[in-house]
């Protein structure tokens, strides 16, 4: 894929944007909501009623109206637009074939619908209608954070979810694909957590844990970032059990992933020659005046941090 090199650009050709039909509806709304408390726009409302239907509505009652129409239109674009990302996974899936070098993104599956990162692209014009929501989940925040540099690949995720180029595998080949893919990788991305084990004694994470072992095994630590989600009110019971499960499980095999922070991070390995210690921490320069952009900002420094590395090896 064509690397994109402006804002411009990148938004254009990217395979997340949100469709034109659901553009234009909340442009729409951003327009409609401020003018719809305008008494310009409930006069030329009440002389239009008057002339069709014969009587003139209060201000009131036009403006609850108009003000209704916009939120209901904003809302419906907002809808169409994650349909619209959803229904273009198959677009995202054919780069795998056109790529000729990409990033693979590693995760527990039962995380897809529980971590979110911050978007760095959400902004709030018009009221409240905005085409990017505050957060991203986590395929959808590498994905989109990357695309500008590297194509980046996932194994398997749900049909329902926006994720980059997916690998669809199953239980007898998923670990073929891992070893084809990861070994030929540019860039590892991995979100280890690991949850407590069921009463069937399956114990979701544990295939990132293998894959985290195989990474190393691979020689491929020096080319991992490592995602520690932050946590929240609904998280916090769960979040730091399941990341310190991860970290005592990816200590038997020798790899030091950093000890858990509530604020979370972005992290890759020790540039001191310790490979097997994934604690050095990037944030992209976003420490306090932007905080919530640290982990976009981080993804973006520790992958040109692996890329430079790449390069002088050369």
């Amino acid at each position: 894929m064509k690397r994109r090199t402006t804002k411009i650009e990148q938004a254009s050709s990217s395979l997340f944007r949100p469709g034109n039909v659901a553009l234009a509806l909340v442009m729409i709304a951003i327009f409609l909501e401020p003018l719809s408390r305008t008494n310009l726009w409930t006069d030329w409302l009440a002389t239009i009623c008057f002339a069709l239907f014969g009587f003139k509505p209060t201000h009131d009652l036009l403006f609850g109206l108009s003000g209704l129409a916009a939120y209901i239109i904003g809302f419906y674009g907002i809808s169409l637009s994650n349909k619209y990302k959803i229904n273009s996974q198959p677009l995202r899936d054919r780069t795998i074939y056109e790529s000729t070098s990409y990033a693979v993104f590693l995760r527990p599956f039962f995380t897809d619908k529980l971590i979110k990162f911050p978007n760095p692209h959400y902004r709030v014009t018009g009221g409240m209608f905005s085409l990017e929501q505050p957060s991203l989940g986590a395929e959808e925040f590498v994905g989109r954070l990357l695309e500008p540099y590297i194509d980046v690949v996932e194994i398997g995720g749900v049909a329902d979810s926006i994720g980059p180029a997916r690998l669809y595998g199953n239980e007898s080949n998923w670990q073929l694909l891992f070893q084809k893919y990861c070994h030929d990788a540019d860039v590892v991305i991995l979100l280890p957590l690991l949850d407590s084990q069921k009463a069937d004694g399956h114990q979701p994470g544990s295939q990132t844990m293998w894959e985290l072992h195989q990474l190393k095994l691979m020689h491929k630590l020096d080319r991992t970032i490592i995602l520690m989600p932050k946590s929240n009110f609904l998280s916090r019971n769960w979040l730091r059990p399941a990341w310190e499960r991860a970290r005592t499980h990816a200590a038997e095999f020798s790899v030091v992933l950093p000890k858990y922070d509530s604020a979370g991070g972005i992290y890759a390995a020790r540039s001191d020659n310790s490979q097997y210690d994934l604690s050095r921490r990037f944030t992209g320069g976003y420490r306090w005046l932007y905080r919530e952009w640290r982990f976009a900002g981080g993804l973006v420094e520790a992958y040109k941090h692996i890329e430079s590395q790449i390069r002088r090896a050369k």
